[in-house]
């Protein structure tokens, strides 16, 4: 339960800008969640922490780890966050689509 909160608090903490705090949560969190076997949330708090430290020091070092962070979550072979992504582009391919139609219509509607 302590992984889980920890995750959501480091991502409150990155939309607030917050990212001295949140590196310093999820550096502590990495420990933890590796000590317990926990590699789920290990790479959840490894991509926080490379996404703090590249926000918070423009460091290239923080976006490998970001990267790495990544990686190691989709080695998890969990799907959490894959479908929202994946209806997210969905979302975004329709909208897309009745916009372009939406144009066309105004397009025919001025021919008449």
């Amino acid at each position: 339960m302590v992984a889980f909160a920890s995750t959501a608090v480091g991502m409150v903490l990155m939309l607030r800008r917050e990212y001295q705090p949140c590196a310093a949560l999820v550096r502590q969190q990495i420990d933890f969640c590796s000590e317990q076997g926990f590699v789920f949330w290990s790479a959840a708090h490894e991509i926080l922490h490379g996404a703090s430290r590249a926000c918070l020091n423009r460091d290239p070092e923080g976006v490998v780890e970001l990267k790495e962070g990544i990686q190691s979550w989709k080695k998890t072979g969990a799907a959490l966050h894959i479908v929202l992504s994946g209806r997210s582009r969905a979302l975004r391919w329709r909208c897309r689509l009745r916009r372009e139609s939406s144009v066309e219509r105004d397009r025919h509607v001025r021919k008449e």
